[in-house]
């Protein structure tokens, strides 16, 4: 089946289009509650970063340095190539436009509004004064565009990253619903996803699993990559500055969950010592 992510401001009545569509065409809604469940496969304590990860907000000052970015963006790619690989998904922002930007099988969707609609939209939603609602609303929309910058250095209100931009003032969500639905079912008829489409996003879910463990618990002085060649296989190249720091990320890497073989090929060296994130 075809994939769908919907990026979306408070306001904008994405959390209830994407809930629409995921229950009428049986799909798996990837949205806060999802993250959340989907935490429990990490193993390790990644308290803070499901936290960032479900309000979509950019991470304090501390958490913000270049190494716990990259622990971010592996931890949100992950969970988006699971649950795509598992097919049948509606992705509710989190930047999934960006990973599967160019897949055939996938549609990006901007829901936009108003800000003077959104923002009555908010004020009887939540019962509140217009000072309050305004307060709230560019709050809102300052964390969601800071945590796109953050993880993915882009500008999520950029059109160039979609397929399809709808305004809901304009049109009714029934409307809106009915059209995408009607384009996911043809999307999926011309362009269905493949087995090898799914193997290939479980192998890059696993890709980012084994890194981010190995960027959690390893020194900070390496370089290391990891790649997937086939289901289960890791293969671990790169650099580490001894022995005991070779076997350690051997060991940390068939720990995770999907590991079946680890090809351990990192050289224990000095030279070059680099970030490898």
């Amino acid at each position: 089946m075809a994939i769908i992510t919907i990026s979306r401001f408070e306001g904008c009545k994405g959390s209830e289009i994407a809930r629409d569509i995921a229950d009428e065409l049986g799909y798996a809604l990837i949205d806060r509650a999802w993250i959340h469940g989907k935490a429990r496969s990490f193993k390790g304590d990644f308290t803070k970063e499901i936290e960032v990860l479900e309000n979509e907000s950019k991470p304090g000052f501390f958490d913000s340095l270049f190494r716990q970015r990259s622990v971010y963006g592996h931890m949100i790619s992950s969970m988006i190539y699971d649950a795509v690989s598992e097919d049948k998904a509606v992705i509710l922002g989190r930047g999934g436009q960006f990973l599967l930007q160019g897949r055939p099988h996938a549609v990006n969707v901007c829901l936009t509004a108003p800000f003077e609609t959104r923002l009555a939209r908010i004020m009887e939603a939540m019962n509140i004064e217009r000072v309050i609602a305004e307060d709230y609303l560019e709050s809102s929309d300052r964390k969601r565009r800071d945590f796109i910058r953050y993880l993915y250095h882009e500008d999520v209100t950029d059109s160039c990253w979609y397929d399809i931009t709808v305004d809901t003032k304009r049109f009714d969500s029934r409307a809106i619903e009915n059209f995408l639905v009607r384009e996911l079912t043809r999307i999926d008829r011309e362009n269905p996803m493949s087995a090898s489409d799914k193997m290939a996003y479980r192998s890059l879910a696993l890709e980012k699993r084994v890194e981010i463990v190995l960027l959690k618990a390893l020194s900070e002085s390496n370089y290391i990559r990891v790649t997937v060649p086939d289901e289960g296989t890791v293969v671990l190249s790169g650099f580490l500055g001894s022995a005991a720091e070779r076997a350690a990320a051997a060991d940390l890497a068939s720990a995770v969950d999907g590991v079946k073989t680890v090809d351990n090929k990192i050289v224990v060296s000095d030279y070059p010592v680099r970030p490898w994130y």
